[in-house]
C-alpha cells in the first residue's frame, strides 16, 4: 500500500466531530486499506471515519495544503 500525501479535516456532526482524510492515491491504496491501517496505528479518536482518494492536494506556492479548498469540496466539513 502506498500513498504520496494526505490531509485531515473534521466533519461537523451535531453530536460529535469526526476525523476525515483526503489522501493522494498511490499505486495500491484503497479506502478500506487506509482506514484499517489508521485504526491499527492511531488512537481510536484520531482514525478517520471516512477517506476520499484524490489525484492531488491543493497547495500554496510555498507548499502548504489549502485546507479551505478541500473543505469546500465537502460542505459537511467544519471551518477551522
Amino acid at each position: 500500500m502506498e500513498t504520496a500525501e494526505s490531509a485531515r479535516n473534521l466533519y461537523v456532526d451535531p453530536s460529535r466531530q469526526a476525523p476525515h482524510a483526503f489522501v493522494v492515491q498511490g499505486a495500491r491504496a484503497d479506502e478500506r486499506e487506509l482506514r484499517e491501517l489508521a485504526r491499527v496505528n492511531l488512537a481510536h479518536f484520531k482514525a478517520p471515519h471516512s477517506v476520499i482518494l484524490v489525484k492531488e492536494l491543493p497547495k500554496t506556492a510555498t507548499g502548504k495544503i489549502q485546507k479551505y479548498i478541500l473543505r469546500a469540496q465537502r460542505p459537511a466539513i467544519a471551518p477551522q
